[in-house]
Formats: structure tokens, sequence, C-alpha cells
């Protein structure tokens, strides 16, 4: 992930492209396997819960899909619509803050946003052998959705490292040592702003310090 300590951009002199670096690897592992050779030999929809650090990495390869596979996608993402590839926009289901509302049976954090979309596809959009559009099932979604309430906006109050530290400390083992759930109660239950990845990095610290 770009901007934490251990990115592999990190370890780059030059300007790095995540995308680059997929195509670069692809190429020369003897592991890797062809993303789109595996969709294409597959039958049916193709679903892709994705963070935007790996839609924007693997962009090349799904729009590069012949124009049969390219329609069975459907893509699940957190990302801002207009930092997608263009040939990919079409097959994002437009999911949005309306899945964190008081409604939404799907509530968590922003990390595994993409995957509850899905999630919520599958249980509640899709049904057996679905043969409707990528724009059908984007109307189904929104249709789904229609009723749901946005969340509350909720102004946090913001700590130092030293306080934030401190509350990890007190509450870790009333919330299982679970970052996730650390953190939405640190939101929801204290009313605390912490941004995701700071707090992962200073969860990880209150979890090298436990016998």
């Amino acid at each position: 992930m770009l901007g934490v300590s251990d990115s592999i951009a990190t370890r780059v002199t030059d300007s790095f492209s995540a995308r680059k670096w997929w195509d670069a690897l692809i190429r020369v592992s003897p592991f890797s396997h062809s993303l789109g050779q595996v969709i294409i030999s597959s039958d049916g929809l193709v679903y892709a819960a994705l963070s935007e650090a790996y839609i924007m990495m693997i962009a090349g390869d799904l729009e590069a899909l012949p124009l049969e596979a390219h329609a069975r996608l459907r893509l699940f993402t957190r990302a801002p619509l207009d930092r997608v590839a263009p040939g990919l926009r079409p097959f994002i289901m437009p999911y949005d803050d309306r899945l964190d509302g008081p409604d939404s049976t799907m509530r968590g954090t922003r990390s595994d946003f993409a995957g509850r979309a899905l999630r919520h596809f599958v249980e509640q959009v899709a049904t057996p052998d679905d043969m409707r559009s990528a724009t059908e099932h984007a109307a189904a979604v929104r249709h789904a959705l229609s009723r749901w309430r946005l969340p509350q906006r909720v102004e946090r109050v913001r700590h130092n490292d030293s306080a934030i530290l401190a509350l990890i400390r007190t509450h870790w083992a009333h919330n299982g040592g679970s970052t996730a759930r650390l953190l939405r109660f640190f939101r929801d239950e204290l009313n605390i702003a912490c941004e995701q990845g700071r707090f992962a990095t200073l969860a990880r610290k209150v979890r090298s310090e436990q016998p």
C-alpha cells in the first residue's frame, strides 16, 4: 500500500507506478498467472472487491480483457469513480456511504467497504444463474439502497499518539485485540477521530507489548 513504511514504493529510487510494478511482476515471476487468462477461462460473473490501490494496480489487466469477459465483471470499491480507469467504470457497482448508514445491515470500517458491498450484492441483488447486464445490476443496487439513509456526520475528538496509545492499551482486552473492532469502538463509542493507517500503526505497537 502506498504511503506506509513497508510499501514497495519506499524501496524504489525512481518514480513509482503500482500499475507498472504489477505488470513487471507478472512478467518475471515464475509463480504468476495472468489475471486476464484466469477470468477468460472462467464461466459466469466475476466479482472483485478492490481497494483503490488494487483497482489502480490491476486496471491494465482488466481493461485488456475481450468484450465477453469484460461484460462479466462486477467490481466493488470505495475508490472515487474519477480515479478508476474509464474502461472499468461501467462495471463498478454503485455502493456509497449508505452502506454505513443507520438502515444498513452491513456496517463496518472503510477498509472492508468493498468486501461488504460485494457481500450485500451476492446476498441481496444477484440471483442464481443471473444473466443481467452490468447496467441492470447497477440499477438493482440503486434500488436496493434507495430507502437507506446516509450516516449522520459526527465531529469526533482528536488526540495525539500518546493519548491514543493509552486508550488502546486500556481497551485492548475488551475488544479482543482486533484492530478493526478497536477502531470501530473508538469512533462509535468513544467518539474519537483517528485515521485508519495511523491507528493500525499504533495498534501494532500495543500488540507487540502483549505477553
